[in-house]
């Protein structure tokens, strides 16, 4: 009985109490955790198990920054000039840069939002 005991919480401490442990601190959803561990442990076997978040934290990584910052937010892959205000800079007669100083419109999505009403 006392090995059975044994391994019964042993593979409750390892395939869920450590890995709800573990997502908290990797800021990682416990179900997607405690998947990651079955799964890639029993394909992988053994190594698998030390494998399993590393893998996981890098996907989740791979999927916040791809899918929902440029997918979701529409920006695409790369980075385009709508991610960045253009500033117009003048040469001044003493070497110096002059840049104007009262707010300084985007004129780009301005121009998107004229389209767009022009569309609807």
């Amino acid at each position: 009985y006392v090995i059975a005991l044994g391994v019964i919480i042993h593979l409750i401490e390892g395939n869920l109490i450590a890995p709800l442990v573990m997502s908290k601190k990797l800021d990682l959803p416990p179900v997607l955790t405690i998947l990651a561990v079955l799964v890639i442990g029993k394909v992988v076997g053994p190594l698998g198990l030390i494998v399993a978040l590393p893998t996981l934290a890098s996907t989740m990584v791979i999927v916040r920054r791809i899918l929902i910052n440029r997918i979701y937010e529409g920006k695409g892959f790369r980075k385009s000039t709508r991610d960045r205000i253009l500033v117009l800079r003048v040469p001044s007669p003493d070497g110096g840069v002059r840049t104007p100083s009262a707010a300084i419109p985007d004129l780009i999505r301005l121009k998107e939002k004229i389209n767009l009403a022009k569309s609807a």
